[in-house]
């Protein structure tokens, strides 16, 4: 496989940075990824020196985003340890040079005599040190004061005044290295040019590890065959190395490889893939996951802040995925993968299109989707005719005597049959909505909704008749819809715009005042005066609302009724019995009387009943 750098600048800040290309069978040159450079790198590199030529494309399918770019900062471990006081020399070897370093340093245990007599100026030493790490440990300005009282419960140690000592010198002796910038944290030192990108050096102690190099010689370069143990990495408390990605945990030990490290990564279950650059000295963590879905999380081990995955203060070291971007209609749109669905139009995005380039699409109308969207509406609605009529013309069911079945009653269902009870019911059922105004109006209601015309902006009216569709012409059919399908198709051509806002206008549109319909009858929460007609009278079953409804109220009413009616009857019935008692009485007492007659005159016997 070819591979050439193509060099370029940010037109934000202006920055210098190389995008790599690679050929692939097809013959085109495809751009893989980008990265900072140095002028000086890329004239060493000789980036500008290649020509190439043919296709040059950016896949838009392959394209996942910016993806956890893991730019390390070229770290050397180096420890203050081995320094001894007095003069420390070392040599720097970047930018093809070698520069001579020194400074004075002091050792270990150098403030370990700071309280002994005669060792004032070690005294003074020691305390400004501590002061300046209380600062920094609290976050206080340079400036402020810190009493000794203050210093005295503050924790410092006399091998890391040691240590900030060293640091601070090592800091300044590097200054002297022109065109570069040092920083040295007091474990790692790093570099960086005059245009803030990371560069590569070494650094030899002269003399023989004062600077405690885990060898002589140390360099940020590494190699896929370096161990990580070689490579002076700190490991765990428990002596091996971990990484953390995306949640996943990777557990390394002291002679894994760069090699066996990446394709440990690789195959675990935190779905990136790890490469490294030997050009750019960088590490690479890529989601396997297009666009937005993907992720790259790297959580804080020592090992990935010796990557430079993570920085010395735990930050992580990588960005979230991003969803490519395409605009259409002057719209942008962020997709995760290569196809988009617009207003039922599904556009697939090939590798062969090119950023930043323009396509046409030609998109033919095409009616039968929404055609049969509308013939299952009018299906839909000629059914709802059908049971509806079905219900309002059907009459009462009546006995051989000509009377209605009533609902039955308690007591009577206790004399009947459970099959029998069911064979009533049904019967009972039949013809509650005969002839039912409510019912009637709603259906009316419909039906003049359904024939709401807009007003275009030429001040025509539009509505379904203009769509090829009428009303039958059997007055037994109660209004049903009928569509012309040639008649349709040929309005669907012309009047695209006159039919989206017959069906969507917010104000009059069909739908709209549909829908108001609607839930003008069935419509069954807030106060009563506002729910359906229908809720309004039959209730909901299952619900507070069925205690509201006017059938209910009625049901109540003539319960009261009876209950009015039995009052009245027990009164009477109570009343006559006295009289007919009273009666019964008397006419005892007339017969007895006759009889007595009777006997003393001796006319015979005789009675009155």
């Amino acid at each position: 496989m070819k591979a050439a750098v193509i060099l370029t600048k940010c037109k934000n800040d202006h920055a210098l940075f190389g995008i790599r290309t690679e050929q692939r069978e097809d013959g085109g040159w495809y751009a893989t990824w980008a990265f900072k450079v140095s002028e000086q790198t890329a004239e060493r590199e000789k980036f500008g020196d290649t020509k190439i030529s043919g296709n040059a494309s950016v896949s838009v399918a392959e394209n996942k985003g910016n993806f956890g770019l893991a730019q390390p900062k070229e770290k050397v471990a180096i420890s203050t340890g081995s320094v001894v006081t007095g003069v420390n020399a070392f040599q720097v070897e970047i930018g093809g040079k070698n520069v001579s370093v020194a400074f004075n340093g002091v050792s270990s245990t150098y403030y370990d005599s700071k309280g002994q007599t005669g060792n004032e100026a070690i005294l003074a030493e020691y305390k400004e040190l501590k002061t300046a790490a209380y600062r920094k440990s609290y976050n206080l300005a340079d400036n402020e004061i810190v009493s000794d009282e203050q210093l005295e419960k503050f924790n410092y140690s006399n091998e890391q005044a040691a240590k900030d000592k060293n640091a601070a010198s090592i800091k300044e002796a590097l200054k002297g290295v022109a065109g570069y910038t040092f920083n040295f944290d007091g474990t790692y030192v790093t570099a960086a040019d005059s245009n803030g990108n990371s560069v590569d050096f070494s650094m030899t102690s002269v003399e023989g590890g004062t600077l405690g190099l885990t060898k002589a010689s140390a360099s940020n370069k590494i190699s896929s065959g370096s161990t990580l143990s070689d490579l002076g990495f700190k490991p765990e408390a428990d002596g091996t190395y971990k990484l953390n990605i995306n949640g996943t945990e990777i557990s390394l030990d002291k002679k894994s490889t760069i090699s066996s490290m990446m394709s440990a990564v690789n195959k675990s279950a935190a779905g990136v893939t790890m490469t490294y650059s030997s050009l750019t000295n960088s590490f690479t963590l890529e989601s396997k996951e297009l666009g937005g879905a993907g992720k790259v999380e790297v959580g804080d081990t020592s090992l990935g802040r010796s990557l430079g995955l993570v920085d010395d203060n735990g930050t992580v070291g990588a960005s979230e995925g991003q969803n490519a971007i395409f605009e259409i209609n002057g719209q942008e749109v962020y997709l995760n993968d290569n196809t988009y669905t617009l207003d039922g139009n599904t556009f697939t995005f090939n590798d062969n299109m090119t950023i930043g380039e323009t396509y046409t699409v030609n998109i033919a109308k095409d009616s039968t989707t929404v055609k049969d969207a509308l013939k299952k509406f009018v299906e839909s609605y000629n059914k709802l005719i059908d049971d509806v009529y079905g219900y309002i013309g059907k009459s009462p069911a009546k006995d051989d005597d000509g009377n209605t079945y009533e609902p039955l009653t308690d007591a009577e269902k206790e004399e009947m049959s459970e099959d029998e009870i069911t064979k009533w019911e049904e019967k009972a059922k039949q013809g509650v909505l005969y002839n039912d105004s409510t019912v009637s109006t709603v259906m009316s209601q419909m039906r003049s909704a359904l024939y709401t015309s807009v007003t275009l902006d030429d001040g025509s009216k539009f509505g379904i008749y203009n769509l090829g569709i009428k009303t039958s012409s059997e007055w037994s059919e109660h209004g049903k819809l009928q569509i012309d399908e040639n008649a349709f198709d040929k309005a669907f051509e012309n009047n695209e715009d006159a039919i989206i806002k017959l069906f969507t206008d917010s104000d009059t549109g069909m739908m709209k005042k549909l829908n108001s319909v609607i839930d003008g009858a069935v419509k069954s929460s807030g106060a009563a005066n506002t729910r359906g007609t229908l809720v309004r009278k039959a209730g909901k079953a299952d619900s507070s609302v069925t205690t509201d409804s006017t059938i209910y109220k009625e049901m109540v009413k003539m319960q009261d009724r009876l209950k009015e009616l039995q009052d009245r009857y027990d009164t009477k019935e109570e009343y006559w019995w006295k009289v007919f008692t009273n009666m019964e009485t008397a006419m005892a007492d007339l017969n007895s009387q006759t009889s007595y007659i009777s006997s003393y005159l001796g006319t015979g016997t005789s009675s009155y009943q």
